[in-house]
């Protein structure tokens, strides 16, 4: 016996079904085979600009390093 309003097995199973997709990640049943979500994608760019710009700020200051012990041994050079 069904209450009202409550959808016949069919269809429930087909919204579970649809549900759990969802949660996989798989969107090719709702239009749109994107994978994943829109905003993860958002994320991954972002996470790589952020490793970017950590390695530029890398470079530089074993760049800066670099120079400051080529300075001193310049120094170290003169005097001696």
């Amino acid at each position: 016996m069904r209450v009202k309003g409550e959808k016949n097995c069919s269809e429930h199973a087909e919204y579970r079904n649809g549900y759990q997709n969802h949660q996989r990640g798989d969107r090719t049943e709702r239009g749109g085979d994107q994978a994943t979500h829109p905003s993860e994608g958002a994320k991954e760019m972002a996470l790589t600009v952020a490793e970017q710009i950590r390695r530029e700020a890398r470079r530089e200051s074993i760049k800066k390093i670099a120079l400051n012990m080529l300075n001193m041994r310049m120094d170290i050079k003169q005097r001696y």
